[in-house]
C-alpha cells in the first residue's frame, strides 16, 4: 500500500514539475479569447433578436390600426346605408 502511494505521488510531482508554462500560458490566452468572442456572440444575438422584434412589433401595431380603423369604417357605412 505505502508503495503505491509513493508511485502515485512521484507520478504527480514528476507531472508537475514537467509542465510547460508558455504553452499553459497559451492554452488560457485561447480559452480566454474563445469565451469573449462567445460572449460577443451572445450579445450581438440578443441585440439583433431585440431589434428584430421591435421592428415586427411597429409593424403589426401599424397593420392592426390600419385594419381596425378599415372595420370601423365599414362599420359606420353599414349603419349609415338604408336597409330594405
Amino acid at each position: 500500500m505505502k508503495q503505491h502511494s509513493r508511485q502515485s505521488t512521484s507520478a504527480h510531482s514528476s507531472s508537475v514539475n514537467n509542465y510547460d508554462a508558455r504553452k499553459m500560458a497559451t492554452r488560457l490566452n485561447e480559452s480566454v479569447v474563445k469565451a469573449v468572442e462567445e460572449a460577443h456572440q451572445e450579445e450581438m444575438l440578443k441585440n439583433i433578436e431585440e431589434e428584430v422584434t421591435a421592428r415586427l412589433t411597429v409593424q403589426f401595431t401599424s397593420h392592426w390600426a390600419q385594419k381596425e380603423a378599415a372595420l370601423q369604417q365599414q362599420l359606420v357605412a353599414e349603419k349609415t346605408t338604408p336597409r330594405k
